[in-house]
């Protein structure tokens, strides 16, 4: 199975080395325990991930400037290998790192010197290990619906030899149908490279699973991002009324918000390229570039022809390919009235 790297790092400037005795590990659904007492002893248990058992296990030391390093076993509902976690006792703090681009899908624990209670971490142990079980059975079948908020926007598959594959149906992004997806690991997380729509360079699409805590993200770039685009994975199959549902949704929403932005852009062009012409009158309307340099990366995706009507400029734009997000077609006066508009394809 897929190893696991967990990192936990912390800042500063406590001398570092093992607790004597047992100190707690808190965070949101997550409960640990350390001891040096009789060599190096972990228990840490999340909510779908954790150390296997419901006792403390052997772990190993590797000290560095700032603390020491523990390595010990680490499972998942989908892998096992072996996990990190950097302690510093000094400062009472503790970073676990579940994802692997740097900053994404951190915890920031506590550490408590507090009395150790068994029954606390056999609750713990208990819920990680029924967590992981129902986990473990939902990767092993494969299915999944993508949910943002408390939508379906989407649907994953993943079968043992054949490719995974991918169907969205989102505001933002959309797949003609179920289309096949390359899937490659990187340490927790899991990419599915396919083609969606809107595509506008000729790029595939990305997305980016992080299996520790089944959520998904839309990467913008290998640094993480608050603008994210983020979804959770939920088990199960979705019925072909409740898909065809969330497609038609998903178009008049995207529809929607297309002509609202793309009209006011429109309209925006239309007195900016007027201003520019009447400052600098001549045969023809200025290139989108000479209104702006921020113009053509505004209009991506649309052909745009600034038309000279007296003493302004209108506009016209079509999509340069009809797909999901780039259907309009509008036509603006130099005055900044719409004059018409409407979504190809639809």
């Amino acid at each position: 199975m897929t190893s696991l790297l967990l990192l936990v790092a912390c800042w500063g400037t406590g001398e570092p080395g093992l607790p004597k005795h047992p100190v707690t590990l808190r965070g949101a659904g997550v409960l640990g325990v350390v001891s040096g007492a009789e060599g190096c002893r972990i228990g840490l248990w999340g909510p779908v991930w954790g150390t296997p058992g419901a006792t403390v296990v052997a772990c190993s030391v590797e000290a560095d400037p700032n603390g020491v390093w523990l390595r010990f076993p680490f499972e998942t509902a989908s892998s096992e290998g072996e996990g990190s976690l950097h302690l510093e006792l000094g400062v009472g703090r503790a970073r676990m790192h579940l994802g692997a681009r740097e900053g994404e899908h951190e915890l920031v624990l506590g550490v408590e010197e507090a009395p150790r209670s068994r029954e606390a971490e056999e609750e713990a142990a208990a819920a990680t290990s029924a967590a992981i079980e129902t986990w473990r059975k939902a990767w092993q079948a494969g299915s999944f619906w993508l949910q943002s908020g408390d939508r379906g926007v989407g649907e994953l598959q993943f079968r043992a030899d054949l490719p995974a594959q991918v169907q969205l149906y989102d505001v933002g992004w959309m797949t003609p149908g179920t289309v096949d997806a390359l899937q490659l690991d990187e340490g927790p997380d899991l990419l599915l490279i396919f083609d969606a729509e809107p595509s506008l360079d000729e790029q595939p699409s990305i997305l980016r699973i992080n299996r520790p805590t089944n959520q998904a993200v839309v990467p913008l770039g290998q640094t993480p991002s608050p603008v994210e685009k983020t979804y959770q994975l939920v088990p199960g199959t979705v019925a072909e009324a409740e898909r065809q549902e969330a497609r038609a949704l998903a178009l008049l929403a995207a529809g929607q918000r297309e002509l609202e932005v793309g009209l006011m852009l429109a309209v925006a062009l239309a007195e900016a390229a007027s201003a520019t012409f009447f400052n600098a009158p001549g045969e023809n309307c200025p290139t989108l570039m000479e209104v702006g340099e921020d113009w053509p990366v505004l209009f991506t995706g649309y052909d745009v022809t600034l038309v000279k009507e007296g003493d302004g400029c209108g506009v016209r734009m079509e999509p340069t390919r009809i797909q999901h997000g780039r259907r309009l077609a509008a036509t603006v006066g130099p005055d900044g009235i719409v004059r018409e508009s409407l979504l190809r394809g639809i």
